[in-house]
């Protein structure tokens, strides 16, 4: 009982330090087949509390082409982030801004699921998604938003570790022990769970994919430095542009052609354009001021299907 009241103690102070990465879990992510050479995991020769984390950002799998008719020509990228070998479980935790928020084994950066102007990177950016899964950013930096498929086996049980969160917790596949699929319901609000006493986080089909927040506090001033430019999914549908003009102006939100929406499964309603309701699921916890608009339930039950029918 004791034990259990100064744990309770510790994380409302934000204070429970876990083991981060096992050596099992480093000689994983510094020799899987694909990563092979392009993750590079170090000892902070300056503090032996941490680790030095490193890639040049370009993955050995085939890059592109990207459907959306994207000419841009990935480029290398000086990937090095300073992780925690012992975490902190944060008491509130925290969210995770535009940019890299892990590294895959293959090298290349994970990206939170947001969009420009926070809409769902999922569903509104998989036709210009390569057959990996990934794409490159406006400025060539590679990336992932969604299960990379073509970087670990996937008939896999359990998954294997596939990457790690820049907080210094491991980021695993979508199957468990048992050979179950994992979806967001089976995690927490950060999108992670306990496995023999250890936490890690789950990439899944379904929204928010990777990271729906961090649950360690990450210690590197590229990360921590960068505001969260979002927090909750906006609503394409109060940015169409076709049949009705844009609902609202508010910063990011894009003119969508509702054909161009239908095309992605998604149908604005015609009748209560602006009739949105709050979205608290998963994925939708940070510390960002000011809510955006977000997604009806109709519509929400409508993207989670279609990003969980995003077969492996």
């Amino acid at each position: 009982m004791a034990k259990v009241l100064l744990v309770a103690a510790l994380l409302c102070l934000g204070l429970v330090y876990v083991r981060g990465l096992t050596n099992e879990e480093l000689a994983a992510l510094l020799t899987g087949a694909v990563g092979l050479g392009n993750l590079d995991i170090v000892p902070d020769p300056e503090n032996s509390d941490y680790f030095i984390v490193s890639s040049h950002g370009m993955p050995n799998h085939t890059l592109g082409p990207w459907g959306d008719g994207n000419t841009i020509t990935p480029s290398y990228v000086d990937h090095s982030y300073r992780i925690p070998k012992n975490p902190t479980i944060q008491a509130e935790p925290s969210c995770t801004p535009m940019g890299a928020i892990g590294l895959a084994l293959s090298g290349a950066a994970i990206f939170n699921p947001f969009t420009w102007g926070c809409y769902d990177a999922g569903i509104l950016e998989a036709e210009g998604f390569d057959e990996c899964r990934g794409h490159p950013s406006p400025f060539g930096e590679y990336h992932y938003h969604i299960i990379p498929t073509c970087i670990f086996d996937v008939t896999e049980v359990p998954s294997p570790i596939i990457g790690v969160a820049l907080d210094g917790f491991p980021i695993y596949g979508p199957t468990d022990e048992t050979g179950r699929a994992l979806t967001s319901a089976d995690l927490d609000e950060c999108h992670g769970r306990q496995v023999n006493g250890q936490y890690r986080y789950h990439v899944t089909s379904d929204f928010p994919y990777f990271l729906g927040c961090f649950k360690g506090a990450p210690v590197d001033a590229q990360i921590t430095g960068e505001p969260c430019e979002c927090t909750e999914r906006a609503d394409p549908c109060q940015a169409v542009n076709g049949n009705e003009p844009p609902q609202g102006d508010a910063p990011g939100q894009l003119p969508f052609d509702r054909d161009q929406l239908a095309a992605l499964g998604i149908i604005c309603p015609t009748d209560s354009p602006n009739d949105v309701i709050n979205d608290h699921g998963h994925g939708q916890h940070g510390n960002g001021s000011g809510s955006k608009s977000t997604v009806s339930g109709a519509m929400l039950v409508l993207l989670t299907a279609i990003s969980i029918n995003m077969k492996l």
